[in-house]
């Protein structure tokens, strides 16, 4: 019995997982909240697949692998020269120990450092570069020094920005 990634029709990671624990055969779809901006609405968290279009299964390849490629809603199991390629214990052991209580990998984010350079990437000020300068509110909320023809202090949401590619 290995792990293999399968891939799966894009948007039904869910239906294809539960095709195939009804053979039954051990499966693992790592889900994560993550928020959701839209133009009319204010933002909102949803549950995605970590990997979108992909999960995994946990099966004999002789034994099953006809069975799963032939599921309902998978559309391959990754690998190449018509071979499935197994993926290390590790690899499932690792993504299993972060989820959390609510049944969700919780992804930990790399903290900025005093003096990176960012890029504000939501609200008004989109598009605007900076530097970090330091975190409030158990780090929800960020300090950056923006860049204009003066420097000026900005408060910001941290899911506001990412590192510049000039850093």
């Amino acid at each position: 019995m290995q792990w293999f990634a399968i891939q799966a029709r894009p948007g039904a990671e869910a239906a294809a997982e539960s095709n195939l624990r009804a053979l039954p055969i051990e499966t693992l779809l790592p889900l994560v909240r993550r928020r959701v901006h839209h133009a009319t609405r204010t933002p909102r968290m949803v549950l995605r697949p970590l990997f979108p279009g992909y999960f995994f299964a946990r099966f004999c390849a002789t034994v099953s692998l006809r069975a799963v490629k032939y599921s309902r809603g998978v559309l391959c199991v990754v690998g190449g020269s018509g071979q499935p390629w197994p993926l290390d214990d590790s690899i499932i052991a690792d993504i299993r120990e972060r989820i959390g209580p609510e049944g969700c990998v919780e992804l930990r984010e790399r903290p900025f450092c005093v003096g990176d350079r960012v890029c504000v990437t939501a609200g008004p000020l989109a598009g605007w570069s900076g530097v970090f300068d330091s975190e409030l509110n158990a780090a929800e909320r960020v300090v950056i020094l923006i860049e204009t023809l003066q420097q000026g202090r900005v408060v910001l949401r941290r899911d506001c920005l990412e590192l510049s590619e000039a850093a």
